[in-house]
């Protein structure tokens, strides 16, 4: 049923077997967040601290992409003022927000505590989107409160993406975020163990 009216190339199954190891293109999610606002979170990210970029001297954002936003920009009152923690993981607004007040994001931020935070609230309601399809990439303009206008390069692979991967550390921090912040407490000795267990799986 999901591949109804496709022609499939079975043969690619077996094709350079031994030869190509594809496992070696995985990405790996880099923000616990819907994967098509990735790009926009490193955009925002290139700009935090730079010219006085803060929350506090943020007028507006404005964030330029195509039509792939729209599951986390429409609709656009929804999106700036998410209720629940899922509808959190799916607002660009509030991941943006997130990410502009503390420099990083962690799944600290998509939780009901989170939500009662006002200066994520008041932030995501400053995020607006235009999309285009013609456009390559997608790139992010932040108005300041003294009238200067910062704008990022655009972002064609998101940090996470098989051409843009992250470094050990970087998943090492995210692999700590997930085991921290779970539903199911778990220690932090064992779950060092686990890390460096797999850092060194050749060895096990």
């Amino acid at each position: 049923l999901i591949f109804k009216n496709e022609r499939l190339d079975l043969e690619a199954l077996t094709r350079d077997l031994g030869r190509s190891f594809q496992g070696t293109r995985l990405g790996y999610k880099a923000y616990p967040c819907g994967a098509v606002v990735h790009p926009v979170l490193d955009a925002v990210e290139s700009l935090l601290g730079k010219d006085g970029a803060t929350a506090e001297s943020i007028e507006g954002i404005r964030v330029f992409g195509t039509s792939r936003l729209t599951v986390m920009v429409e609709p656009r009152e929804l999106r700036q003022n998410p209720t629940t923690h899922v509808e959190c993981e799916f607002s660009l607004p509030w991941s943006v927000a997130g990410m502009v007040v503390d420099g990083k994001l962690s799944l600290t931020h998509y939780t009901d505590q989170a939500l009662l935070n006002p200066r994520y609230q008041e932030l995501a309601r400053k995020v607006e989107a235009e999309m285009d399809d013609s456009r390559r990439g997608v790139w992010v303009e932040m108005k300041l409160k003294d009238g200067r206008t910062l704008k990022s390069k655009p972002v064609l692979a998101a940090k996470g993406h098989q051409d843009n991967p992250q470094s050990t550390e970087e998943m090492v921090e995210k692999y700590r975020d997930c085991v921290q912040h779970g539903p199911k407490p778990l220690s932090r000795e064992r779950t060092e163990q686990a890390k460096d267990a797999i850092l060194r799986l050749e060895t096990v």
